[in-house]
């Protein structure tokens, strides 16, 4: 059985259920052959949206940060470093998916016509989501060289500017998607 990763396996059964060819199509070449049927499938009765995967990104760095924060309190600075990478790892992650997400499926528009109050709330935090967002990965590399260079000061001086912004861009970025994708669907969208 061929899983659409280019591996053969040559078993079906449970395989041909956990199989992710349904999401990368056998044969597509480039961006858009790999990403040209996705909207078009379900997972679990969901329609597949790369929002769905950068929304479970975003709440790993989440988790991920909160523990770096935990682990240096606590004083344990392996962890703290390992933690703060792979937060960095996984925001970096978010951001490559997202950009792939806005190519290939562009961007959902809230129903404000529907829910114009909620409109007013989802908009300003998805407004200060983005604005803060755009400095994260500048801070993030800061605070890291200078956790990296151990110079202790000026990391703790950054972190304390850093952490707070990436934990705000991190969550929000969860409740802007649950906002969007589960909490206000258009009655259009509901209903198909």
């Amino acid at each position: 059985m061929h899983t659409g990763l280019g591996f053969d396996f040559g078993w079906v059964g449970l395989w041909s259920q956990l199989t992710i060819s349904p999401f990368l199509p056998v044969g597509s070449s480039g961006v858009e052959g790999l990403f040209a049927d996705v909207q078009g499938n379900e997972l679990l009765g969901i329609p597949f949206t790369l929002a769905h995967v950068t929304a479970s990104l975003n709440a790993l760095a989440t988790l991920l940060l909160v523990g770096a924060f935990v682990a240096i309190k606590r004083g344990k600075e392996c962890l703290h470093r390992k933690m703060t990478y792979a937060a960095f790892g996984v925001s970096s992650l978010f951001l490559i998916v997202y950009l792939v997400r806005l190519v290939t499926e562009g961007s959902e528009p809230f129903p404000a016509q529907v829910y114009p109050v909620a409109a007013r709330f989802y908009y300003a935090l998805l407004f200060s989501h983005v604005g803060l967002a755009i400095a994260v990965p500048v801070l993030a590399l800061v605070a890291i060289h200078h956790g990296r260079r151990d110079n202790r000061v000026a990391h703790r001086k950054i972190a304390k500017f850093a952490f707070p912004i990436w934990l705000y861009v991190s969550v929000t970025g969860v409740v802007v998607y649950f906002m969007l994708y589960w909490v206000y669907v258009s009655p259009l969208e509901s209903s198909s």
